[in-house]
C-alpha cells in the first residue's frame, strides 16, 4: 500500500461526486489510472484500458 491511511482514497471519491454533481450526473463508468506517470498516460491509454477490462 502507498499510502499510511485511506485519507486519499476517501478524498477521491469525493471529488468524483463532487464532479458528477457538478455535470448533473448520477451515474458513471469511471477508470482511475491511479499510479500511472502523467507524461505516459497519454501514450498508453488504450493499452491501459485493456489491461483494466
Amino acid at each position: 500500500m502507498k499510502v499510511e491511511n485511506d485519507n486519499f482514497y476517501i478524498l477521491t471519491l469525493a471529488e468524483i461526486a463532487k464532479e458528477l454533481n457538478r455535470r448533473g450526473m448520477r451515474n458513471a463508468n469511471i477508470l482511475l489510472s491511479v499510479g500511472l506517470p502523467l507524461t505516459r498516460f497519454g501514450a498508453e491509454k488504450l493499452d491501459y484500458r485493456h489491461y483494466a477490462h
